[in-house]
């Protein structure tokens, strides 16, 4: 659970502040870290995919006792309760999947727009990339193979909400990016000074920035 809380708020960093004095992230609600969306959903799906793994080792092991003709009466009844409690999980695998990928198109649409290669945005719903050779140099990606809307699909749950591409992020957040920059060479100044007033508050007021860089 830990690890994973602690991932998700690599993901999503909420709950936490950036305090110059001591040069890092402090924790300002615990709740807020332990109930992060991103973490909660990827401890479900982590404990629901051990789940499948057990139900999967329980009918091997039951299978093998039904195909010997041992103990006939208890392997299908294992095989039977491991069966349904696989399926049940199977299914929560899926369900809890589907989450990480929305969680991840919601608060991280850079991500999302590297991994499947997205450069442009397109007219919602997106295409799923099945495979490609990203061109890094001129911003494009070689010999696609796509299936329509499914990107989309999975990225916002719905047909009409688009994912941002790599280009249109970059023009948008590009005031973002330059204030982040101001933001590190004012952190910079007010470590040499960190009682100069003046200093500090040019530093605040670009701070929130700094997640950007």
């Amino acid at each position: 659970l830990w690890i994973l809380i602690a991932n998700g708020w690599m993901q999503d960093p909420v709950g936490a502040h950036f305090n110059y004095q001591t040069m890092r992230m402090e924790m300002s609600s615990m709740w807020d870290i332990v109930f992060n969306p991103v973490a909660q959903a990827k401890f479900v799906h982590t404990v629901s995919a051990g789940y499948v793994t057990a139900a999967c080792f329980v009918l091997g092991i039951s299978s093998w006792y039904i195909l010997k003709g041992r103990d006939l009466p208890f392997a299908r009844r294992s095989f039977r309760i491991a069966a349904a409690f696989g399926f049940a999980s199977a299914l929560s695998v899926i369900v809890l999947g589907d989450e990480s990928g929305y969680t991840v198109a919601e608060s991280q649409q850079t991500k999302i727009a590297a991994m499947e290669g997205i450069w442009n945005t397109e007219p919602a719903p997106a295409a799923l990339t099945l495979f490609a050779i990203p061109d890094q140099a001129n911003r494009t990606n070689h010999y696609e193979i796509r299936l329509p809307y499914v990107m989309g699909l999975i990225g916002t749950r719905s047909t009409t909400k688009e994912i941002p591409g790599i280009k249109q992020i970059v023009a948008r957040n590009k005031q973002r990016i330059l204030n982040g920059q101001q933001a590190v060479i004012a952190l910079e100044a007010l470590r040499k000074a960190p009682q100069d007033a003046a200093l500090r508050a040019a530093f605040e007021n670009k701070q929130g920035d700094l997640r950007t860089v």
